[in-house]
């Protein structure tokens, strides 16, 4: 059985990763000056789907493969390889063909390829699964792989607007933010959370079930607070304040379990540590987020103000969900942790950090209509911080395996 080949894999995450980090110094360059080379909206485009597909969706495909393995259980290793290449290539392709001309005909194939490949991964992934179907990671990741097929609802239906011009602007907009809710809140979280629980299993720690039950089931209605700008009546409002606050329950049952275990303690990696206090904050400030966004006045304020949406998802993509892949990398020994590294990672998430500063003061300035001074440069300063961040990180990892 051919296994995965950590350095390898490790190198290609990351180059993917420098990829995502180039475009934003590209995009962030273009909002503070002239470069009329590339379409801002076209950059949008490659860089998110970039940073889904390339980044985030190709590593977690790879860590739960290599979770198969460790458990002694996968038997297609030869056609995940294979899912986990062509992925690869058609992440590749979408780059390219959105960067140069944004939702093209090229650009809706290689995505509805991506879809489908997802599909064929869930499936195969799903019959894996069943052989260790006792494990506590088991529901996560069946959870996250249902998650990642109804979220490709919100592509199709984009799809099917664009290609057939009928524009409607609420209908757009819960399309993306349908795909978005159960991409990031749905197959990414769970994914990562199913990292953690067989990380916790090898601590010897276990969780109450009730965690996912209250975590999962609560996914389903927390879409609506992605919509709540859509006159909703106030039953349906009722149902998505409740299932907010059992999906915070279910969170902090999780932290209130750990803590009692002494899940800390426990780890000896001084730098697995920091990376989960990090998560654990940004997961905090997110549950927070969500409670407030209930309030209508409040929700109404997050979706009004473009610098308030984008410090949302950047929370949720860099300092969650990129900060638990790159945890993950370390745990599992893809990325060997040396001084060197632990400081390239850390500055890493200090860049993410510094980030969310300057995004969420700029969110708080909104209310006001102020402009912050040297903003938009300083965003551009710390997208290069964490450009040259990553670019270490590779070396660091090419000098380990040469």
């Amino acid at each position: 059985m051919k296994a995965i080949k950590k350095n390898n894999y490790a190198l290609l995450l990351l180059i993917n990763l420098l990829l995502v980090a180039t475009i934003g110094v590209i995009m962030r360059y273009k909002i503070g000056f002239s470069f009329p080379f590339l379409n801002q909206k076209n950059l949008q485009h490659a860089h998110s789907h970039f940073a889904f597909a390339g980044w985030i969706s190709q590593s977690l495909m790879v860590m739960f493969v290599y979770y198969l393995q460790q458990q002694n259980i996968i038997g297609k290793i030869k056609q995940f390889n294979a899912i986990l290449w062509l992925n690869l290539l058609i992440a590749y392709g979408m780059l390219a063909s959105f960067a140069f001309s944004g939702y093209s005909f090229v650009s809706i194939i290689l995505s509805s390829a991506s879809i489908i490949l997802f599909f064929v991964f869930a499936v195969e992934a799903n019959k894996e699964l069943q052989k260790c179907h006792h494990l506590p990671a088991t529901n996560f990741f069946r959870g996250a792989f249902l998650f990642g097929v109804l979220s490709s609802i919100g592509t199709i239906s984009l799809s099917i607007i664009i290609a057939t011009h009928q524009f409607n602007q609420h209908i757009y907009l819960a399309s993306v933010y349908w795909y978005l809710h159960f991409q990031y809140n749905g197959y990414f979280f769970f994914s990562c959370l199913g990292l953690l629980f067989y990380y916790l299993s090898t601590l010897q720690i276990t969780v109450s079930k009730w965690v996912f039950k209250l975590l999962f089931l609560s996914t389903f209605f927390t879409y609506g607070l992605s919509v709540l700008w859509l006159k909703i009546p106030w039953y349906i409002y009722l149902i998505i304040f409740c299932a907010t606050i059992a999906q915070t329950i279910g969170f902090a049952k999780l932290l209130m379990e750990l803590y009692n275990q002494n899940f800390l303690k426990k780890i000896k990696s001084v730098l697995v540590k920091y990376l989960i206090v990090f998560v654990s904050m940004a997961l905090i400030v997110k549950y927070l987020l969500q409670l407030g966004s209930t309030i209508p006045t409040l929700s109404h304020f997050a979706f009004g103000f473009r610098s308030v949406v984008i410090a949302y998802l950047h929370l949720v993509l860099l300092a969650i969900i990129s900060v638990s892949i790159i945890c993950f990398l370390v745990v599992n020994g893809f990325i060997i942790e040396n001084k060197k590294s632990r400081l390239a990672i850390l500055l890493f998430c200090l860049g993410i950090f510094l980030n969310e500063l300057v995004l969420g003061i700029q969110g708080i300035a909104s209310i006001t209509y102020a402009l912050i001074p040297f903003a938009n440069e300083a965003l551009f300063a710390i997208s290069i911080f964490m450009f040259f961040c990553v670019v270490w990180l590779i070396i660091i990892h090419k000098k380990r395996k040469a």
